[in-house]
C-alpha cells in the first residue's frame, strides 16, 4: 500500500481528509487562497487571529494583567510590517471551512498552555516527536482524539477498513453527515480539526497481509501501537510485528474498562495476550472454525470476568443482537485511560506489562464503603441505626444487628437484603479482628497481619467446598418447571468452585502449615458455617441457598477491597491471590447474583421468604465465628495483642 496521501483538492467529500495549510506569504499559497475565496469553495471563513494572539500574549506573561491598549501594542509587535500575511490559513475541504490560525510553534504553545505542570514543557516537546499507530475505531477513535487533544504524538497512522453506519452513532464521535465515510478518514479529519499541523497517514483498507510492515514503518517507526480492531487475525498479526520491531502495544476493551499493556519494547519475549491465547500464530487463526475463534476470543477477554451485561450479551449475538454491544460512556472512558497509559509509556514513567481494569461501577457505587476514605473504625455500640432493630445475642458481648424494614415503608427483597448486608458490615466493623487489621497504630505489624489473614483463609478453605456442594445440591432440587432459571445459577457457582483451593494456597503462601488443610483439622467454627450451608442446601427450601450465597457475595468484595491497602502496606499483596481476586471480581458476581435472585423471586412466588431465611441463618454465624476462630489461633500462636 502506498503511504503517500492523495491531495484533497479534487476528490469527493467522502474521501477528502487532509486540509490545505496555506502560508499566503508564499506566491503559490496566495494563489490557492484567492481561488478558494473567488470560487466560493470556502463556505465559511473564520478569522479569530486577534483573539488567539491575545491569549498567546497572556499565556506568555501569566503574572501580568494587560489593558486593551497594551494588548493591541503587543499584537502589533508580533504581527510585524505585513500583518495580513501572519499565521496560516487552513482549508478543510470536507466542511468548506477556511480558518486563520497562529503559525505552528505559537499554535502548539498556546494549545498546550493548560497542560503545563501536569505535562512539563520538555515532556510536551518530547511527546510531539512521537509516532503513534491506531488500528480500529470506537475506543480507537476516542483514544486518537484524546491523544491529539493532549498533544501526545506529532505523527499518527490510522487503519480501519470499515465505514460509518448509523448504528455506530451510539458511541462514535461522528455526525449524521459522516455516514458512509471511512472510519480512518473520519479519525484523520477529527485530528486535523484539532491540530492541522499534525502528520497523519491513513490505511483505509485496514490491516492486510501486506500492510503491517508499511504501517509500522521503517524510516519513521512507530513508538507505540494502540490496537482496537475486531479482527482476530489482525490482533495476532499486529502483535507478531510489534514483538519483532519491539513496539509496545496498548489495547482497551471497554467492558469494565479492561486495558492491556504489552511492553515488547522492553521484553520482546513477553507472551501475546499475557499467555491467555497460548502460542497462537496469525497463520493458524485463518484456519480456525467459527466456534474455535469464539473460544479463543473468550479466552483472551476472560469471559468469566466480564460484566453481567456483557455476559448476558454473548449468547444473544446472532439472535437478538448482531455484534458486541458498546456504550458511549465506556468508549469515552477507554479513550481517556488509553491516552493516559500511552503518555506515561512514551515518557518512560510506566514500564509494566499486564492487564488492568478501571471499573466505574465498582469504584462509584452504593456499597457502604468508599475506598477513597479510611475504613470506619467503630467501637461496639448498643445503639443501632434508626432503620435497624438491634438484637443482642450472647456472643462475646457484641451486638448482632439484624435489619428490619422501617415502619410503614415497604421494601423489595433486594432492598431488604442490601439493608441486611449493611447490618452485617456494621457488625463486622466492631469485631476486634477488624480493629487489628485497620487500626492506624498497626498493632500487628507484617507478621501479625499475615497470621490473622492466613487464619481466616484457613477457615475459608475448610468450609468452602461444603458450601459449593450445598449450592449444587440446592440447584438440583429446583422446580423443574422452569429449567431456564437453573443455567445462570450453575454458571455463577462454576466461576467460584476453585476459590476454596485458592484460599488454601494463600494460607500456605502466608506461612501456614499445609497439614492444617486436611479435612480432619477443620475448626468447630468452620464446621458450623459448613453445617448451616449444608442444611440450607439439602433440607430447607431449595431457594434458601440464594440467601447464604448473597451474604457471601455481598460482604466479601467489600471487606477484601478494604483489606488490599493493608496488604500492600505490609508487602503481602503479592502473596495473596484470593484477596485481590475477590476485591476486584466479586462486585460483578454480586451484581449478577442480585439480578438472578430478582428473576427467581419473580418466577417463584414462594422464593422470597426462603432466600431471606437463608441469608439470616448464615448471618447468625458468619463472619463472626470465622473471625473469632482466627483470633483464637492468633493467641495460640503467641500474638498477645490479639
Amino acid at each position: 500500500m502506498s503511504a503517500a496521501p492523495t491531495p484533497p483538492t479534487s476528490i469527493s467529500h467522502h474521501i477528502a481528509w487532509r486540509p490545505d495549510v496555506l502560508d499566503i506569504s508564499q506566491a503559490d499559497d496566495r494563489d490557492r487562497f484567492d481561488q478558494l475565496l473567488d470560487g466560493k469553495a470556502a463556505f465559511t471563513v473564520h478569522d479569530t487571529l486577534a483573539e488567539q494572539l491575545d491569549e498567546l500574549i497572556q499565556a506568555r506573561h501569566p503574572q501580568r494583567k494587560f489593558e486593551p491598549v497594551e494588548l493591541a501594542e503587543q499584537r502589533s509587535r508580533i504581527l510585524g510590517p505585513t500583518p495580513e500575511q501572519f499565521g496560516r490559513w487552513v482549508f478543510y475541504p470536507w466542511s468548506g471551512s477556511l480558518v486563520r490560525l497562529l503559525p505552528p510553534s505559537d499554535f502548539r504553545c498556546l494549545r498546550a498552555a493548560r497542560n503545563r505542570h501536569k505535562i512539563m514543557a520538555d515532556e510536551q516537546a518530547a511527546l510531539a516527536t512521537k509516532t503513534i499507530g491506531v488500528v480500529g475505531r470506537s475506543v480507537g477513535l476516542a483514544a486518537a482524539v484524546t491523544l491529539a487533544l493532549e498533544g501526545i504524538g506529532g505523527r499518527f497512522r490510522l487503519a480501519d477498513f470499515d465505514t460509518i453506519g448509523l448504528s455506530n452513532l451510539n458511541r462514535l464521535r461522528a455526525r449524521v453527515c459522516d455516514l458512509g465515510v471511512n472510519k480512518a478518514v473520519l479519525a484523520a479529519r477529527q485530528l486535523f480539526e484539532i491540530d492541522p499541523y499534525l502528520d497523519v497517514e491513513i490505511f483505509p483498507d485496514g490491516i492486510r497481509e501486506e500492510s503491517p510492515a508499511a504501517f509500522f514503518g521503517d524510516a519513521v517507526p512507530l513508538d507505540v501501537l494502540v490496537e482496537e480492531c475486531d479482527d482476530l487475525w489482525a490482533k495476532v498479526r499486529l502483535r507478531e510485528e510489534a514483538r519483532g520491531r519491539r513496539v509496545p502495544v496498548v489495547m482497551d476493551t471497554s467492558d469494565r474498562d479492561m486495558i492491556d499493556v504489552e511492553r515488547y519494547d522492553l521484553d520482546p519475549m513477553y507472551p501475546p495476550f499475557h499467555e491467555l491465547a497460548g502460542a497462537v500464530r496469525s497463520e493458524d487463526v485463518r484456519a480456525l472454525t467459527p466456534p474455535a475463534r469464539m473460544g479463543l476470543v473468550a479466552a483472551i477477554v476472560e469471559v468469566g470476568k466480564l460484566s453481567a451485561g456483557a455476559r448476558r450479551s454473548l449468547p444473544e449475538i446472532g439472535k437478538t443482537i448482531t455484534t458486541w454491544p458498546q456504550l458511549a460512556s465506556a468508549v469515552a472512558l477507554g479513550g481517556a485511560v488509553t491516552a493516559d497509559v500511552v503518555r506515561r509509556i512514551l515518557l518512560g514513567t510506566f514500564t509494566a506489562s499486564g492487564r488492568y481494569r478501571v471499573d466505574v461501577e465498582q469504584l462509584v457505587s452504593d456499597r457502604p464503603h468508599n475506598p477513597d476514605t479510611p475504613p470506619r473504625l467503630r467501637k461496639p455500640s448498643a445503639n443501632a441505626s434508626p432503620n435497624f432493630k438491634a438484637l443482642t445475642h450472647g456472643h462475646g458481648g457484641r451486638a448482632f444487628v439484624v435489619s428490619s424494614p422501617p415502619a410503614g415503608v415497604p421494601m423489595s427483597l433486594a432492598e431488604r437484603l442490601q439493608a441486611k448486608t449493611t447490618a452485617v458490615i456494621t457488625r463486622t466493623e466492631s469485631h476486634p479482628a477488624y480493629w487489628l487489621f485497620f487500626d492506624p497504630a498497626d498493632p500487628l505489624g507484617q507478621a501479625g497481619t499475615a497470621a490473622l489473614l492466613r487464619n481466616i483463609l484457613l477457615q475459608s478453605a475448610h468450609f468452602g467446598d461444603h458450601m459449593t456442594e450445598a449450592v449444587f445440591t440446592a440447584i438440583g432440587r429446583f422446580p423443574k418447571a422452569k429449567p431456564q432459571r437453573m443455567k445462570p445459577l450453575v454458571e455463577q457457582v462454576l466461576d467460584e468452585v476453585f476459590h476454596p483451593e485458592l484460599a488454601g494456597r494463600d494460607f500456605v503462601r502466608m506461612g501456614g502449615d499445609p497439614a492444617l488443610l486436611a479435612p480432619a483439622n477443620g475448626s468447630p467454627a468452620a464446621f458450623v458455617v459448613a453445617a448451616v450451608c449444608r442444611m440450607l442446601g439439602e433440607r430447607h427450601s431449595s431457594f434458601s441457598y440464594l440467601g447464604f450465597v448473597a451474604l457471601m457475595e455481598a460482604t466479601t468484595p467489600i471487606l477484601t477491597e478494604r483489606l488490599m491497602p493493608v496488604l500492600e502496606k505490609h508487602g503481602l499483596a503479592r502473596w495473596s491471590k484470593f484477596v485481590p481476586l475477590h476485591a476486584t471480581e466479586d462486585h460483578a458476581h454480586a451484581a449478577t447474583l442480585w439480578e438472578e435472585i430478582a428473576k427467581v423471586a419473580e418466577t417463584f412466588p414462594d422464593a422470597e421468604p426462603a432466600v431471606e431465611f437463608g441469608f439470616d441463618a448464615l448471618a447468625l454465624v458468619y463472619p463472626t465465628l470465622i473471625w473469632d476462630e482466627a483470633l483464637r489461633l492468633m493467641r495460640t500462636d503467641g500474638f498477645v495483642g490479639a
